[in-house]
């Protein structure tokens, strides 16, 4: 594979590419543009941490490594990252256009605080530091983030 991608960052690029089309990531993509869009935070976040749970060990060594090797792997991580910004934005806009929003939380705020509830250090954190199942973790954020987002 690593001469296939013809450089080290290739490989992690390929690496984090096909672990988001081979680990389903495109159903939570799927979940989360809902035409409902509370439905669609529930059901993302839902995807989202069965997705984590599932490639925890190749997720947990692709963002830690990122942190030592910054242009190889940690570009890949910054890809993978701006994607899940991208996304998290468009569902703060969706929920702002339907009114689900609090009065106290701009769509701009919103978008900053999916993005942090639907990361993987947020996951991990109630995964490994907390022991909690994927029903846990889910409900646990799925919660945090009406209460933090909606009225």
């Amino acid at each position: 594979m690593y001469t296939d991608s013809g450089s080290r960052t290739g490989l992690f690029d390929a690496l984090g590419t096909d672990l988001l089309h081979r680990g389903g990531f495109e159903r939570m993509v799927r979940e989360v543009v809902r035409p409902d869009a509370l439905e669609g935070l529930r059901g993302g976040i839902r995807d989202n941490v069965e997705r984590y749970a599932a490639h925890h060990d190749v997720l947990r060594t692709l963002y830690s490594t990122a942190s030592l090797d910054a242009e190889a792997v940690g570009g890949a991580v910054r890809r993978m990252e701006t994607c899940r910004a991208t996304g998290m934005d468009d569902l703060a806009r969706r929920l702002g256009a339907q009114g689900m929003l609090r009065e106290d939380v701009t769509v701009t705020e919103a978008g900053h605080r999916l993005w942090l509830l639907s990361s993987f250090d947020g996951f991990d954190l109630l995964h490994t530091g907390r022991s909690l199942t994927v029903d846990q973790i889910a409900a646990t954020l799925i919660g945090t983030a009406e209460h933090a987002l909606c009225h």
